[in-house]
C-alpha cells in the first residue's frame, strides 16, 4: 500500500524530504528547476499512518545467522517494532521505522519539542510548555538566521565541541560539511535533497560538471559554519538533516575544505552507500549485531554508547523485535517484548483490560500511553472535476463541492465513534492536531468544518443535537446548491445549470466491506442526498494501484484517505498552485487543483516568518481559504499507543506527555528495568 509523506518543499522549508522514487536534483532542476515529482508524495489510507507500518525486508551485506528462539539470549530490553525496516543510513534511509532505529544510534543535528517545533538552540537548550507543564530541551547545534537588506541572508550553525562518535572520533564542523555535500551530490538518491534555492550557488553545484564547491557553505571554524542562502527563509536550511561521521561513511584522504575537496568523488557515493546497513553515529546506542529469525525477520541488537554525551544509558542492551500490532499484547504478556509502539485499537483495549487485573489499560501488567497519530483522514474532492461549467474556482464550483461537504460534514462523528470508539476523534481542520499549527477548541474563530452557510452563518455547534444538525445541514447545502446555480424546489434539487452534475461517485477502501471508519458517514449522506436529490455512488474498494492512479488521472474525483503529517504543516505541498513563478507548484496539490493567488501569497508568507505566533495565525488563514475551496474535509484523528510491560519496565523513568513528535525512544537513555 503506498504511504503519502507529506513533503516539506525546500523552497520553502530548505530539505525535502522524497519518497517513492529516487532523487535526482538535476533531472529536477532541468524540468523547471526543483519541481518536485509527481511520485514524491502518495496516498495513505489510516492503517498506514503509523510509524512502524509493514515494509520490505531490509538487503544487507552482512552475513546473517539464522537463531531458533531457545537459542538467542535476551537483552536487558526488548522493543517491539514493525515487520522489518529498509535502510539503516543517516543519508538513505526512507521509512519512519528507519528514522525510529537510526534514532537510537545516531543523533539528528535538531530534534523537535513535543509539538513539532524545533529546538533551534539545542546547546544552550529551551524551555517550553506543553499540558502546561514546562520542559527543557536540548540538543547537539544551534543556529540563528540573519536576512540582508537585499532579501539574502545567512544562516550560522553552531555544533557542541564535546560530542564523539561511538568509535571514539569526535565530531567536527568538517563532518556536517561532508554531510551537506552528500545530500547536494547529483547522484544521491535517498530520502532527503536540499533545494537549489536554500543554499548559494547549489544550482550551479548540480548542474555543472566543473563547478566543486557549493559556494553557499562557508567553514568559520572546527565547529562553526555559515551558509549562504540568495532567499531569506525563516528556517535554517540544515534543520532536518543527519550528520555522518567523514571519516566512517568518506574518505579523510579526500576531504580539504580548502582546496574542495570533501571525502569522496562528486557524482559518486559508492563509498557511503558500502555502510549503508552498518551504520556508525552519536545516539545513546551502537548497532551491535543483526541476525535473522527461523520466521525470516530481523532482530537488531544495540549496546550502549559509552561515549553518548548525555552519560551512558543505564539499560546496557537492547534488541528491537519485528513484531505485527496484533501479536503486540501476548508477545507482552509472554515476556517476548518489553515495551511497543502500535496503532491503537478497540481489540487492544480489550486485550489489555483483561491482562490488568484492575480491568484498565493500565495496571499490574501493562501500561499504556496514548497518543495522537501524526496523521489524519479526509475527504477529497477533485475541483477539476467536481464544478459547474468550466471555472474551478467559481462561486458556483466552489458552492457545489461546500454543498456535498457540507453534508459530510454531519455525519463524521457518529460514524468515527462506532468505529474507533475512544481510539480515534474527529478533527475540523487540515492538520493532525498533534501539530503545533494546528488550531485548538479554545481559540477564537474555531470552528466546525462546513458548519456554516452560504452567507457565512453557523448552523449549528457542538452542543446541538444530531437530529437539528441534519436539518440544519440539509438547508445549508440546499443553499449551496442554489447558490451553484441548482434549481431547488420543496427542498429537492430539481435541476443542475449547464455543467454541472446531479450524480457522483466517491471511493472508499472499506475492503468491500465496509470496514473504514467514515463508510457509516457515507451511507447516512447517501440517504440524505437522495431525499435532496442528489445520487452518491458509493465504491467500496480494495487498496490497490488503481485507487491511487485513479486520484493521480483524475478518473476518481471524491475518494477517501488520509494524509502522514510532517514537522511543518503540508500545506504548500497540498495547495500551493504556483502562481508566483519564483516557487514551482506543490507536489500534492494537482490532488485537490486549488488554483487561488490570495492563498498562494499566504502560504509564501508563512516561509518568511519567524514568529510561531504569527506563522499560526497564517496557517489558520490559509486553512480557512482552503475550506472556501470545498476539497477537503478532515474526518478523522488516529491514535497510537505506547504498551509497556508494568512488571519489566520501572514506568516512572519513561518520558511522560509522549506524541508522536516526541516517543518514548527520545529518553531511552533514561529508562530503567526492574
Amino acid at each position: 500500500m503506498k504511504k503519502l509523506i507529506s513533503i516539506i518543499l525546500v523552497a520553502a522549508l530548505c530539505l525535502t524530504c522524497l519518497t517513492g522514487c529516487k532523487f535526482n536534483p538535476v533531472e529536477k532542476i532541468k524540468s523547471l528547476i526543483s519541481k518536485v515529482t509527481e511520485k514524491e508524495t502518495e496516498e495513505v489510507t489510516e492503517e498506514d499512518t503509523t510509524e512502524t507500518a509493514s515494509v520490505t525486508e531490509a538487503s544487507t551485506e552482512q552475513d546473517t545467522e539464522v537463531l531458533t528462539p531457545d537459542e538467542s539470549e535476551r537483552a536487558e530490553l526488548v522493543i517491539g517494532t514493525g515487520e522489518s525496516f529498509t535502510c539503516l543510513s543517516p543519508f538513505f534511509g526512507s521509512t519512519g521505522l528507519d528514522t525510529d532505529i537510526m534514532s537510537l544510534i545516531n543523533l539528528r543535528l535538531f530534534d523537535t519539542d513535543r509539538e513539532g517545533v524545533y529546538v533551534t538552540n539545542g546547546i544552550e537548550g529551551e524551555t517550553r510548555t506543553f499540558n502546561e507543564k514546562e520542559y527543557t530541551y536540548s540538543g547537539i547545534a544551534s543556529t540563528v538566521g540573519v536576512k540582508n537588506d537585499d532579501g539574502s541572508g545567512y544562516y550560522d550553525l553552531t555544533i557542541r565541541d564535546d560530542i564523539y562518535f561511538s568509535d571514539g572520533e569526535k565530531m567536527t564542523i568538517d563532518d556536517v560539511i561532508f554531510s551537506i555535500y552528500v545530500y547536494c551530490d547529483p547522484s544521491y538518491d535517498g530520502y532527503y535533497g536540499f533545494s537549489t534555492g536554500a543554499i548559494s550557488g547549489l544550482y550551479e553545484y548540480l548542474t555543472d560538471d566543473e563547478v566543486t564547491v557549493i559556494k553557499g557553505i562557508e567553514k568559520l571554524d572546527d565547529y562553526k559554519l555559515r551558509v549562504h542562502s540568495d532567499k531569506f527563509y525563516s528556517n535554517c536550511p540544515l534543520l532536518y538533516m543527519n550528520v555522518g561521521a567523514l571519516h566512517y561513511y568518506g574518505d579523510k584522504s579526500e576531504y580539504d575544505y580548502d582546496e574542495g575537496k570533501f571525502g569522496f568523488t562528486k557524482g559518486d557515493l559508492s563509498s557511503v552507500h558500502s555502510k549503508d546497513d552498518m551504520p556508525l553515529g552519536t545516539g545513546p546506542y551502537v548497532l551491535e549485531d543483526m541476525k535473522k529469525t527461523d520466521d525470516g525477520q530481523w532482530t537488531i541488537m544495540l549496546t550502549a554508547n559509552k561515549n553518548f554525551y548525555l552519560g551512558e544509558p543505564k539499560i546496557k542492551t537492547v534488541d528491537l523485535k519485528a513484531c505485527l500490532d496484533s501479536k503486540m499484547i501476548p508477545s507482552i504478556m509472554d515476556g517476548s517484548i518489553d515495551v511497543m509502539m502500535s496503532n491503537y485499537s478497540l481489540d487492544q483495549i480489550n486485550e489489555m483490560s483483561k491482562a490488568n487485573s484492575n480491568g484498565e489499560v493500565t495496571g499490574d501488567k501493562i501500561t499504556a500511553f496514548p497518543m495522537d497519530n501524526l496523521g489524519y483522514g479526509y475527504i477529497g474532492i477533485s475541483a477539476n472535476v467536481i464544478k459547474v461549467g468550466d471555472d474551478s474556482g467559481s462561486d458556483e464550483s466552489k458552492s457545489l463541492r461546500r454543498a456535498l461537504m457540507t453534508v459530510f460534514s454531519v455525519y463524521r462523528e457518529d460514524s468515527i465513534a462506532d468505529f474507533y470508539g475512544e481510539t480515534a476523534h474527529v478533527i475540523e481542520y487540515p492538520e493532525s492536531d498533534v501539530s503545533w499549527a494546528a488550531p485548538k477548541k479554545d481559540e477564537a474563530g474555531y470552528r466546525i468544518a462546513f458548519s456554516k452557510d452560504k452567507d457565512g452563518k453557523t448552523i449549528y455547534n457542538s452542543d446541538t443535537p444530531q437530529e437539528e444538525k441534519v436539518l440544519s445541514a440539509k438547508t445549508a447545502a440546499l443553499g449551496f446548491f442554489e447558490k451553484a446555480g441548482y434549481t431547488v424546489t420543496d427542498g429537492k434539487v430539481v435541476a443542475a445549470p449547464e455543467g454541472g452534475l446531479t450524480e457522483f461517485d466517491i471511493y472508499i477502501i472499506g475492503e468491500g466491506t465496509g470496514s473504514h471508519g467514515i463508510y457509516k458517514t457515507l451511507k447516512d449522506s447517501e440517504k440524505t442526498l437522495a431525499e435532496m436529490g442528489i445520487t452518491l455512488n458509493i465504491h467500496d474498494v480494495v487498496a490497490d494501484a488503481s485507487f491511487w492512479n485513479g486520484i493521480d488521472d483524475e478518473s476518481i474525483s471524491m475518494w477517501v484517505a488520509a494524509f502522514n503529517t510532517s514537522t511543518d504543516p503540508d500545506v504548500y505541498q497540498n495547495y500551493y498552485s504556483g502562481s508566483n513563478p519564483e516557487y514551482p507548484p506543490g507536489s500534492a496539490v494537482r490532488y485537490f487543483d486549488i488554483a487561488d493567488e490570495e492563498l498562494d501569497a499566504l502560504i509564501i508568507k508563512t516561509f518568511n516568518t519567524g514568529d510561531q505566533g504569527q506563522k499560526r495565525a497564517l496557517f489558520k488563514q490559509c486553512y480557512d481559504k482552503i475550506e472556501e475551496w470545498g476539497v477537503i474535509l478532515p474526518t478523522y484523528q488516529r491514535m497510537n499507543v505506547t504498551v509497556a510491560s508494568t512488571e519489566r519496565v520501572n514506568i516512572n523513568s519513561l518520558a511522560p506527555d509522549l506524541t508522536g513528535f516526541y516517543k518514548w525512544t527520545r529518553e531511552l537513555y533514561k529508562v530503567e528495568t526492574k
